[in-house]
């Protein structure tokens, strides 16, 4: 079992929410630009720039509810399409992929298994670090203009052999109710850690975004988002690259 923890010093959860829903989707348009990878000890840099942007419709499926009232969710990417900045279409094959998530009714997640069936460093497993927490931001508690620091962390499995974890630590800020859904904003810092075979993988930057949601909870009605960092490789040489990741999430 794979774990997502959210650690907490004094807010709870938004209240739960049930499960009436049995299939949701979701629109994801997201701009990824690459940095040319800086090698300490080489003349030049190893991969040139790159931008590339990504619009996929994402289906989350209810499945089988658990004794701690927690639910099985399915993720599949129903359609997808990425670009490079020429125009020119990619060939990623991320169609019909599918992870096995676990959720309480909040909007909480607890579990994502076979994340690397998504990930992969022929399908620009950069960008799957950010899917999950884009779906389940699970905001604390928040009245109407108060703000609060949160700790989130989640686990990535970018092959079968490596995996690291992603942690988050940000001010969230209740900003505006118009009755049918909640605006919270958030802005903090990201970082990562783990190995990719031999290798340690580490990274740093910050995250800043936009979340609504409906005024009980439950899962992002829409998410806009900006999130950059500095992601290495270390080994007998360091390897690094700016990564920078915008765009937005919608429920259809």
């Amino acid at each position: 079992m794979i774990l997502f923890l959210t650690l907490s010093c004094a807010s709870q959860p938004l209240p739960s929410v049930p499960l009436q829903w049995q299939t949701l989707q979701y629109s994801l348009n997201l701009h990824a630009e690459f940095q040319s990878i800086d090698c300490d000890g080489c003349l030049i840099g190893l991969a040139p720039n790159e931008e590339i942007d990504f619009n996929w419709v994402i289906e989350l499926a209810s499945g089988a509810q658990h004794r701690d009232s927690s639910h099985d969710i399915h993720l599949r990417i129903v359609d997808s399409e990425a670009k490079d900045s020429s125009g020119t279409k990619l060939s990623l094959d991320y169609d019909d992929r599918t992870v096995l998530l676990r959720s309480f009714q909040s909007g909480e997640l607890l579990k994502i298994d076979h994340s690397w069936r998504l990930s992969g460093p022929e399908r620009h497993m950069d960008v799957f670090d950010l899917i999950f927490p884009l779906l389940f931001p699970s905001p604390p508690a928040l009245d109407e203009g108060a703000t609060h620091m949160e700790s989130m962390r989640w686990p990535v499995r970018w092959t079968p052999s490596s995996n690291g974890t992603n942690q988050l630590l940000l001010e969230w800020q209740f900003v505006a109710n118009d009755n049918d859904r909640v605006q919270i904003d958030y802005g903090g810092d990201w970082s990562t850690d783990g190995r990719w075979n031999h290798l340690a993988v580490n990274g740093k930057g910050e995250a800043t975004g936009q979340v609504w949601l409906a005024p009980n909870g439950g899962l992002a009605i829409e998410h806009r988002f900006k999130w950059m960092r500095e992601l290495c490789y270390e080994g007998s040489r360091r390897l690094c690259q700016q990564q920078q990741f915008s765009g937005v999430l919608e429920r259809k």
